[in-house]
C-alpha cells in the first residue's frame, strides 16, 4: 500500500491566496477573460514552484480549495432550472480546475529547478 505524499500546506495556503487575489483582480478589470481559469493557473504554479516535490498534487490542492470555496457558496446561489444539467455542467468544470491545477502546479515545479 502507497502512502499518501506529504503535503506542504504553505505552499497550498499561498497558491490558493494567489488564485484568489488574481482572480480578484481579472473580474474587477475585465469580463472578457476566464478569471477562474487565470486564477486558478496562476494559483498552482506557485503552489508547485514553492513545494520541495510533486508540484502537480500541489497545484492539484490548489483547485480542490478552488472548488471547496466554490461548493460552500453554493447554497447562495438561485435554484437552477435544470438541476441534472447543472450538475452535468459542474463536475465537468470541476474536472477541468483540477487538471489546470495539476498542469500549472507541475509547470511551477518545471521552473523552479
Amino acid at each position: 500500500m502507497r502512502e499518501v505524499p506529504p503535503i506542504a500546506w504553505r505552499a497550498v495556503l499561498i497558491g490558493g491566496s494567489v488564485a484568489l487575489a488574481v482572480f480578484l483582480f481579472l473580474s474587477m478589470a475585465s469580463q472578457m477573460l476566464p478569471a477562474v481559469a487565470v486564477g486558478i493557473a496562476a494559483g498552482a504554479a506557485v503552489a508547485g514552484r514553492l513545494a520541495r516535490e510533486r508540484s502537480g498534487f500541489h497545484g492539484g490542492l490548489v483547485a480542490v480549495l478552488w472548488i471547496g470555496a466554490e461548493a460552500l457558496s453554493e447554497p447562495f446561489r438561485p435554484a437552477p432550472a435544470d438541476v441534472v444539467a447543472d450538475l452535468a455542467q459542474t463536475i465537468l468544470l470541476d474536472v477541468v480546475r483540477l487538471a489546470l491545477g495539476v498542469l500549472f502546479g507541475w509547470l511551477g515545479g518545471l521552473a523552479r529547478r
